[in-house]
């Protein structure tokens, strides 16, 4: 997916200054325990009104420059977002209206259609997110960590080992949930297929009576994306609780040794405060990040769906056409034409053979499903023949590229 990168090109003001102003969020952030714990040991102890006052607007201070920061640094990421997926669904567009039909059949119009709306979507989701609060978690966490062994290099081993265990426990939850969202996307193509076939034929569906077999199509689809996104939500909704309880514990043991400290007289009260009020923020950013994470693995899953897309090879319109010799009579000549499509077990056409002149008309007459459309597709070069043989003529002369076959069709 890497070839998606190259979207960010017209954005990369937006998509750097983005993270430097949580950057700076971030400082602003870090610096309100050490206020706290001066205030605790230094200003509260001498009972000085005026200095409390000073310490207080101070943090005020901090929090209106956090608000300003914040705020900048989500006007850059959404920026960044929506011009990235703006820019890729242009692309992705007309990609899709490059490919041969064959392929696009193959692929399937609501999965086209899907991809091209809630996959892109989900990725502008997923760039925001990520630019706005996915890099600001590792700025605060290590920030907590480097300010608290400043403060009591032995407590700072808790911290380590709990940021230790979360991050395991979000990796391996990222591990597990991935392939179920993959699962759902695939099922969420299977609905709106059903869901437009079902509106298309809409008419056929009531005259053959057929409304309780196609009720019953939904609800199988229905229940099988049900039974999926209760899994995955089930999977997902581990990473909360179980992030509050190894913070928590950590939290009782940081209080346990901290008070132990002080009573040696290695520790204060107030840079006990510090070290609780970093190990809060640490709680508040790796809850936001296991959050996270589950909106991070469905962009991510739709970025490969996307990609799987543009991987694809266009259609040639200026590919030679095999050699044909040509006719000043026959127009069209059809020889025992054959067809089947990629996906069905039966052809759709078959020994269909015919010499049309310039000029000549042929009617096509049949029920529904008997091959009118499909043998229009073929004369139109949407589809090859499966066997047999299809040639056109225009003037003593047969076309050497698609793109003439195309135009002469008109022409004939």
């Amino acid at each position: 997916m890497k070839s998606l990168l190259k979207y960010f090109k017209g954005y990369l003001t937006e998509t750097i200054l983005g993270p430097v102003f949580k950057l700076l969020e971030a400082i602003f952030e870090l610096c309100v325990p050490l206020i706290i714990a001066h205030l605790v040991d230094q200003v509260i102890p001498k009972k000085e009104t005026s200095a409390v006052v000073m310490t207080v607007g101070v943090l005020f201070l901090f929090a209106s420059f956090g608000v300003v920061v914040a705020i900048t640094a989500q006007y850059f990421s959404s920026k960044a977002a929506v011009g990235f997926t703006r820019e890729m669904t242009k692309d992705l567009y007309d990609k899709i209206l490059s490919l041969p039909k064959d392929k696009r059949d193959r692929i399937g119009t609501s999965s086209l259609v899907t991809r091209l709306t809630s996959d892109t979507y989900q990725i502008q989701v997923g760039i925001n997110l990520f630019l706005r609060l996915f890099l600001r978690a590792p700025i605060i966490v290590f920030g907590s960590i480097i300010m608290a062994f400043t403060i009591s290099p032995k407590l700072t081993l808790w911290f380590l080992g709990m940021v230790a265990i979360l991050t395991l426990i979000i990796v391996l939850m990222s591990r597990i949930v991935n392939p179920l969202f993959a699962k759902i996307r695939k099922i969420t193509d299977r609905m709106v297929t059903v869901t437009r076939q079902q509106f298309q034929g809409m008419r056929v569906i009531r005259a053959f009576g057929q409304q309780a077999s196609e009720l019953e199509d939904f609800r199988e689809v229905n229940q099988d994306y049900k039974i999926w996104q209760i899994r995955a939500g089930i999977w997902s909704s581990l990473v909360s609780p179980l992030t509050f309880l190894v913070v928590n514990m950590t939290l009782v043991c940081v209080i346990w040794q901290g008070q132990v400290n002080i009573s040696a007289g290695l520790l204060t009260q107030g840079m006990l405060v510090a070290l609780v009020n970093y190990l809060l923020q640490i709680l508040t950013e790796l809850i936001k990040l296991a959050m996270l994470v589950t909106s991070l693995n469905v962009s991510y899953i739709s970025a490969k769906r996307v990609q799987e897309i543009f991987d694809l090879k266009e259609e040639d319109l200026l590919e030679a056409l095999p050699e044909e010799t040509a006719r000043e009579q026959e127009a069209i000549s059809a020889q025992k034409v054959s067809f089947t499509y990629p996906t069905a077990s039966s052809p759709a056409l078959e020994g269909i053979s015919f010499d049309l002149d310039q000029g000549q008309m042929l009617g096509i007459i049949g029920g529904t499903g008997s091959g009118k459309s499909t043998l229009v597709q073929l004369l139109s070069h949407l589809y090859a023949v499966s066997q047999g043989k299809l040639a056109l003529y225009h003037q003593g002369h047969s076309p050497q590229t698609l793109k003439e076959w195309r135009e002469w069709v008109a022409v004939v």
